[in-house]
């Protein structure tokens, strides 16, 4: 996976303004703590600097945000384009953003790529997350210790409300949630294709019903296979069952189909279900809820043995690797 792409400019600003407020929020807690330790600072002048320091680090949040729903629009064409061959971004080849251009079907490769971006996520989040976990610690250790000392006081409450509020607090609790999530993803993805059991390939929805195909696989030279009439799908978020109304074609569900000729290769199923409502993409909504830019300097330490691990995924995962084998 390369990094360059036509959303690095908004996300280098985004990345800057990111910068900025945690740099605001690390100065609020120190100053907090010299004060609450030496009294130094007169306490109207504090009260000014700790005043001008949250407009500070709350303007930067706005353009931070800004520059990153800008990006992330842009991210988005990225992958759409990518992955249904169509060109919205002029001048920009996706292609060697991800590793995926083997693979022929769209849905497939939509897959594909977000699979590929969770598993980068997750690594990168995983290790950038640490730091900001690390100092949140020792400030609220320091405001816990100070609490049993010398009781709540004003510059207790004010340490407290910077921890509550500090960006470097909330991004530790954001990029563990990156982190959650976008592994969910990757076992999500993993787990619909490494079995034997059919693979989902394609969901077609028509006016009168939904066409679901799957990939199956093929073991023998002459194998059986049944699919019965209670063979339902289930919307997880909703709970919601769709049973199956019988193949495409027309041929009678409840009997048993006989496979010959096909070993160790993939056939397509296709039955017809019930109309089914479209779900959200789980990481596109992590990353653009989040709001965080991933580390441009660990992506560059991991990307090689990433990308070596996605590519030994890819070769090995059935649905990609069946789609490798129809390009050749």
């Amino acid at each position: 996976m390369t990094a360059e792409n036509p959303q690095n400019k908004n996300f280098a600003i985004s990345k800057n303004f990111a910068i900025a407020q945690d740099v605001f929020g690390a100065i609020a807690c120190i100053l907090a703590v010299i004060q609450e330790i030496t009294a130094v600072i007169p306490a109207k002048s504090f009260l000014v600097i700790a005043g001008v320091i949250l407009v500070l680090e709350y303007v930067s949040a706005y353009y931070k945000s800004s520059f990153f729903d800008k990006g992330h629009r842009i991210r988005e064409m990225g992958l759409i384009d990518n992955s249904f061959k169509e060109k919205r971004i002029p001048n920009y080849n996706s292609e060697p953003y991800y590793n995926n251009s083997i693979i022929l079907r769209d849905e497939i490769k939509l897959l594909a790529n977000i699979h590929e971006n969770s598993l980068f996520t997750s690594k990168i989040a995983g290790k950038m997350s640490f730091p900001y976990y690390l100092f949140s610690a020792i400030t609220f250790l320091f405001f816990t210790f100070k609490l049993f000392i010398s009781g709540m006081d004003d510059y207790s409450s004010l340490l407290l409300g910077f921890i509550v509020s500090s960006s470097l607090f909330d991004r530790a609790i954001k990029l563990n949630s990156l982190k959650n999530i976008s592994e969910e993803v990757y076992e999500k993805a993993y787990e619909n294709g490494m079995s034997t059991s059919p693979s989902l390939y394609s969901i077609e929805r028509r006016k009168n019903d939904t066409k679901v195909t799957f990939i199956q696989p093929i073991y023998w030279d002459w194998q059986w296979l049944y699919y019965s009439p209670g063979f339902k799908i289930i919307d997880k978020k909703s709970g919601d069952e769709y049973n199956v109304r019988g193949y495409d074609g027309g041929a009678p569900m409840g009997r048993l189909l006989a496979v010959k000729g096909f070993n160790h290769k993939y056939i397509y199923i296709s039955l017809l279900l019930p109309k089914i409502i479209d779900v959200l993409l789980l990481y596109e909504n992590a990353v653009f809820e989040t709001k965080i830019i991933l580390s441009e300097r660990i992506f560059n330490q991991l990307n090689t043995s990433l990308s070596k691990e996605w590519l030994d995924i890819r070769d090995n995962y059935s649905i990609y690797k069946n789609q490798a084998e129809m390009k050749k």
